[in-house]
């Protein structure tokens, strides 16, 4: 029996040794222990569908040498679509949780054979890759959305900082338009809006380099 179909025939006993750890993770990060189980299924089944198409000595070197946003095969599809065995989770979780997938697998697969044929070995290398090339687009996919998120972050607190800005610099020049405040009052108040003037500044700077950073950077 070849890797994949085996993988394929022994889901339940694989997810034995996964949904301890899946359920530590789900509980520890408030996630739903089913979803996690549901997402590794589906990318365990699309590796083993990968495992069990021909893959010529040229396409296996080619696809070795591709980065992660390179590829563009069903798992690299499938990856971006796993969402939900991301969310909530740190970047050394979602290794954790690859790292337990393969472990569960292999050790159920060594189990099942009892020499290492060649057809065997080449199985046990393509799974390998395939579930590297997960980590990979998992990585790639985590890292973008911490980007996203940076941005986002950045880009709100710009426009909400300039917004209360604008309400302090007002009242500033409501304050220095008055002559009945006193020399101390208008003396306050020309510093309060020369600081908010310079804080407005550091602000634009900031959302003019969020934007062009955008623009710059490919999608």
């Amino acid at each position: 029996m070849r890797l994949g179909d085996f993988i394929l025939e022994n889901l339940e006993p694989i997810f034995e040794q996964w949904e301890d750890f899946a359920t530590t993770m789900a509980r520890n990060k408030g996630l739903d222990s089913l979803e996690l189980r549901a997402q590794a299924e589906k990318l365990l089944r699309v590796v083993a569908r990968n495992l069990i198409t021909a893959q010529t000595h040229d396409g296996h070197i080619s696809k070795s040498h591709e980065t992660a946003l390179e590829q563009h095969d069903e798992i690299t599809a499938d990856i971006y679509s796993i969402t939900p065995l991301m969310t909530g989770s740190s970047i050394d979780q979602i290794v954790a949780q690859y790292r337990v997938l393969r472990m569960s697998v292999l050790m159920k697969w060594l189990q099942r054979i009892k020499s290492g044929t060649d057809f065997e070995v080449q199985d046990m290398l393509r799974f390998n890759e395939s579930v590297d090339q997960a980590v990979a687009q998992s990585i790639a996919c985590y890292s973008h959305a911490a980007e996203q998120a940076h941005a986002d972050f950045l880009g709100n607190l710009g426009h909400d900082l300039r917004t209360h800005l604008g309400a302090i610099l007002l009242s500033a020049d409501f304050l220095l338009f008055r002559k009945d405040i006193g020399a101390e009052s208008t003396q306050a108040a020309t510093r309060i809006h020369t600081s908010v003037k310079r804080a407005d500044e550091v602000v634009g700077s900031l959302l003019t380099f969020q934007t062009t950073r955008a623009v710059t950077e490919p999608a």
